[in-house]
């Protein structure tokens, strides 16, 4: 019965509409008639809307009213209709983000029948005066509102997710949404979907709305953060249409190429080669990191001599080689140039450039060279200024994961002083041979004839295979006249026992991850400041991924007492300790870079920077694994060098070549110790030019006295010159100038003295100095003190006489 009641309800209602402001939409029967107090509806605006109903209920049903673009001015949101032919709504618009309000009818009697309807509100763009209404400035506002940047590997589908909200305080409608990949030529492509072109009916105010696009990225993109562009098209509830654009980016990561060689067991044999000798250059190509067989790689020989006199040249005129169908899983093949050292070659290491060139998966043609360094000896050299002995490494074999030591003697054998004599000892192959202490290392001085030992700690990391590894010494210097000496370079070869590896191929083993690489700048970091520090991390594993990587940072701690001073010595800079790295493929890379600061008080030394690695990887069963590995960087911290001085104290007039005593304390007023501390004299000549005052330790005071004079009459400026060694190992020098008024000494006229005729002196001569005043008036008060005794002599001698009588 009540639903024939509703059914009798809906077909009596009757929709008009007044001055055209109101429009009635539904999909039902009522009949209601919509009256507004006026014509237009903007934001603001206050109106009474009249619902009619041509039949009034006799039962309690109840009319709820909702609207999001409209509150009701009275706050009844639900009122009665029993009884009622129309119902009156005092509403308000408070915005233009909805153009419709829902009205529901409740039946008290049959709560499981609810009737709504839905009713269009288009407010009118002009107003009673005819003026029109800008309703551009209604316009929503559409952003792609995703936290992260999307990221692909070369090669992969970067799968586009996006999220587009409306984050105007209008609604849009009739979106379309563009998304322009990277316009950079370097970005290769192909679209994955249908469209790049999505759409989107309407967005209310803070609404979104899910946006897909796919896009192939190919294996020749290189790694690169790049741009692109969304492009939106939409309009306001009036029609008025909105041209906009976005930028967001998106990251591509190195992929797996399909053809990645590498180079690797470069031999001479002999290894160290004479001058005028033929030498065997033997290395093995290998395609491991790649994804696909190349068909021929062909290698060739750059920087090779003509004459064959000052340079390497081949002995058999071939310079080239082929390898056929290098696979990935071929551990790779080896190919020998056979060479010639030219006879006037001079000891040293001199490099040589190997060219690879194939056709890759693209059938374009590549080329890749690579570097190669062949040791050359020379026992008729007689210019070589600094030589290699004593070369120290273990006897033994070395396990994985332990340290050692390397080490040599240096020595001058030139016929000059040296200074500033660099060695740098590095491992052949970097991942297996890794530095455990400062790999470089500076002799400041370098006498004729003398020699200095050298020490180095290395450690075989876990993908050390049971073999013979090389370290290689290189050293350069300068003379006194800082002429370069020729680098050169000497290797070691060290025995190493590897881990005992399953089979490369077999599903069962471990990725590892590793700091290939890492950069420190400065390389030499001062306490109290900040310094930069970039890293490379590698997954070692031929064919297995690691995923979900967790890398924490923990610096060393202080042991100071001080209570302000206790805790890390470096801390991250405006992030956090702790970043994540979303995967690294087989034999492939990831960077990083951080910025640290170091704490003031930190002690001048090297410390270390421990790196923890957390990560994910399937097993044999396919089971996610977890692993965590530890490693260290390494940064040296140096503390600023301070020191003061006593207040230097010049006369503001001198005599040329009179001494003048200069008379300073020097305290070290900083943290750390002033190697070789020296003063010397510049522009005035002196008892000691140059003194030695040791090593000054930090709040420590020492004492510098000397004489020094004018040379030459006139103003006279010159230079105490503090130097010393800072404990990075580079040269300090601080100047402080001294400067006076030199003028020659002038005596009076002899003659003159002896008349005592001072008053005829020269006024030149009377002004030239105070000296000559005390000189000439102690010798005039001489001279009338003995006439004066002379008078009264005579005096006293007649009295006596005149007595007698």
């Amino acid at each position: 019965m009540k639903k024939a009641r509703l059914l009798i309800y809906l077909c009596a209602l009757l929709v008009c509409t007044v001055a055209g402001s109101v429009e009635v939409s539904a999909d039902t029967a009522l009949n209601i008639t919509q009256v507004t107090s006026k014509d237009n509806i903007n934001i603001g605006d206050k109106f009474d809307l009249t619902l009619q109903l041509n039949t009034a209920t006799t039962d309690d049903t109840k009319l709820i009213i909702s609207a999001s673009s409209f509150y009701v001015r009275d706050g009844l949101i639900s009122r009665s209709v029993k009884n009622k032919a129309s119902v009156t709504i005092p509403l308000e618009c408070k915005n233009l983000d909805d153009d419709k309000i829902t009205i529901t009818f409740d039946y008290p009697n049959d709560t499981s029948t609810k009737e709504t309807l839905s009713l269009d509100l288009l407010p009118n763009s002009s107003d009673s005066s005819s003026t029109p209404t800008d309703t551009k400035k209604y316009a929503p506002k559409l952003a792609i509102v995703n936290e992260s940047v999307p990221s692909t590997m070369a090669g992969n589908n970067l799968e586009l997710d996006l999220e587009v909200k409306n984050t105007g305080s209008y609604t849009a409608k009739d979106i379309v949404v563009e998304f322009v990949p990277p316009t950079d030529e370097n970005f290769k492509y192909e679209i994955s979907t249908i469209s790049l072109v999505d759409k989107v009916a309407k967005l209310k105010k803070e609404e979104t709305a899910k946006l897909s696009y796919a896009i192939a990225v190919k294996s020749t993109t290189p790694p690169k953060t790049y741009k692109c562009t969304i492009k939106y098209t939409y309009s306001n509830l009036y029609g008025d249409v909105t041209k906009d654009e976005q930028d967001i980016y998106i990251k591509v990561t190195k992929g797996y190429p399909a053809i990645d060689l590498a180079v690797t067991d470069v031999t001479t044999t002999p290894a160290v080669v004479n001058a005028g000798e033929e030498v065997n250059l033997t290395l093995k190509v290998n395609n491991n990191a790649g994804m696909k067989t190349v068909n021929k790689v062909t290698l060739s020989l750059e920087g090779l001599a003509k004459d064959g006199v000052s340079g390497f040249s081949m002995t058999n005129g071939v310079n080239s080689k082929d390898i056929l169908n290098l696979s990935p899983q071929e551990k790779g093949n080896e190919v020998t140039f056979s060479l010639l050292a030219g006879s006037d070659l001079k000891k040293g290491s001199y490099p040589l450039t190997l060219v690879m060139k194939y056709m890759d998966t693209e059938h374009e043609e590549k080329e890749i060279k690579k570097e190669i360094y062949i040791n050359v000896n020379s026992d008729s050299d007689k210019s070589t200024d600094i030589t290699i002995q004593n070369v120290a490494a273990p006897t033994g074999r070395i396990t994985y994961g332990k340290s050692f030591k390397v080490g040599l003697d240096i020595q001058n054998t030139g016929e000059a002083d040296l200074k500033d004599v660099v060695v740098t000892a590095t491992g052949v192959d970097n991942t297996v041979m890794m530095p455990m202490s400062q790999n470089v290392q500076v002799v400041e001085n370098l006498a004729v004839g003398a020699s200095q030992h050298l020490t180095f700690l290395f450690q075989a990391s876990d993908l050390a295979e049971t073999k013979n590894y090389l370290i290689n010494f290189e050293v350069k210097g300068k003379s006194d006249k800082d002429k370069e000496t020729p680098t050169f370079s000497q290797y070691v070869g060290v025995s190493v026992e590897g881990k005992q590896k399953e089979d490369d191929n077999s599903t069962t083993s471990k990725p590892i991850i590793i700091i290939s690489d890492f950069v420190i700048n400065p390389k030499i970091v001062n306490a109290g400041e900040t310094f930069d520090v970039k890293l490379t991390f590698m997954n070692t594993h031929r064919d297995k991924k690691i995923e979900n990587i967790k890398v924490s940072f923990s610096a060393e701690k202080t042991t100071d007492t001080d209570a302000q001073k206790v805790g890390s010595v470096f801390t991250p800079v405006d992030t956090s300790s702790t970043f994540h790295i979303e995967e690294i493929g087989p034999k492939q890379t990831a960077e990083h870079e951080v910025t640290f600061f170091t704490i003031p008080s930190a002690p001048a030394k090297v410390h270390n920077l421990d790196v923890t690695f957390y990560y994910e990887y399937k097993g044999a069963d396919g089971k996610i694994l977890t692993e965590t590995l530890y490693d260290a960087v390494r940064a040296t911290v140096v503390q600023p060098s301070r020191f003061i001085t006593s207040d230097i104290r010049v006369p503001e007039t001198v005599f040329v070549q009179e001494p003048v005593n200069i008379s300073l304390e020097i305290s070290n007023t900083g943290k750390t110790t002033l190697d070789n501390f020296t003063v010397a004299v510049e522009g005035f000549g002196s008892s000691n030019s140059r003194q030695y005052l040791g090593n000054l330790e930090p709040g420590n005071t020492t004492y510098y006295d000397v004489d020094i004079f004018a040379e030459q009459p006139g103003d006279v400026t010159g230079n105490l010159i503090f130097s010393y060694t800072k404990p990075d190992g580079s040269d300090e020098i601080v100047k402080k100038e001294i400067k006076t008024m030199a003028q020659e000494m002038q005596m009076p006229d002899m003659s003159e003295m002896e008349t005592g005729n001072f008053d005829q002196m020269k006024p030149e001569e009377k002004k030239s100095n105070k000296m000559l005043y005390i000189i000439g008036g102690s010798i005039a008060g001489i001279i009338i003190l003995i006439i004066i005794i002379v008078i009264i002599r005579k005096r006293k001698k007649k009295k006596e006489l005149e007595f007698d009588e």
